[in-house]
């Protein structure tokens, strides 16, 4: 049985994701009209800004009577930190990805937990409606100021085939990179915050994922370095 199969009676809603053009984005040209007979709805992603990847605006996709999102984390942000009042005040639909457990992708939170937090959610499938491959990281945070080449998390893919190499397609500053699977920092001196970077993972046989991720650095409490300095006594 395929995965969309099983959604429904857990109450996940399966999404398919369609180019610009409304021609599915797994490789296979499948059309609109083709994934919606297959039980799925086709959706195109937009950026925090509601441009899709090739530049195509809202308004363009609209009058391809394709439908649109921006996909939001478990804790309710865009991967380049838009919260969802600024995508609501640009009239942006958003929604945060599940996989076919009803799991948050890139994090823990459940369908349960996103629909306390208001957050819609939906699983996005390939056009044969089978949970297509998915471009993992175990762990996006990490101190501030951490040590040269400190690693973050472990690059992986689950349900592809064959091996696959990590890249780059956005890595603002280039404060970080990738050796292997490892994901490292290439600076000493990154402040906390958050800093969102795309990385792609390639197999070489035609599975190329690109995802974004919110990478953060968290405060280093009392770790201020004080340099002591002697006080003279005042005379009166």
């Amino acid at each position: 049985m395929s995965d969309k199969d099983d959604l429904p009676a857990r109450g996940i809603p399966a999404y398919s994701l369609v180019d610009e053009n409304g021609v599915s984005t797994d490789g296979t040209s499948a059309s609109m009209n083709t994934i919606r007979s297959r039980g799925m709805q086709p959706i195109c992603e937009v950026n925090s800004s509601g441009v899709a990847v090739s530049s195509s605006t809202m308004n363009q996709l609209r009058s391809r009577g394709i439908r649109f999102y921006c996909a939001v984390t478990e804790n309710a942000v865009t991967s380049d930190a838009v919260t969802l009042d600024t995508l609501r005040s640009r009239g942006i639909p958003f929604f945060c990805p599940v996989d076919v457990n009803g799991i948050a992708v890139g994090g823990t939170a459940t369908i349960k937990q996103l629909a306390a937090k208001g957050l819609p959610y939906a699983c996005l499938l390939d056009s044969s409606g089978s949970n297509g491959p998915t471009l993992n990281l175990s762990a996006s945070t990490f101190p501030e100021n951490s040590a040269l080449n400190t690693v973050i998390g472990v690059l992986s893919v689950t349900g592809g085939t064959g091996t696959y190499t990590y890249t780059f397609t956005s890595n603002p500053g280039t404060l970080f990179n990738i050796s292997g699977s490892n994901l490292r920092v290439t600076s000493t001196t990154i402040a906390a915050g958050s800093y969102p970077v795309t990385i792609r993972a390639d197999n070489g046989a035609g599975s190329v994922i690109d995802k974004a991720f919110l990478l953060t650095a968290t405060a280093v409490v009392g770790g201020t370095n004080f340099t002591a300095v002697r006080i003279s006594h005042l005379q009166w």
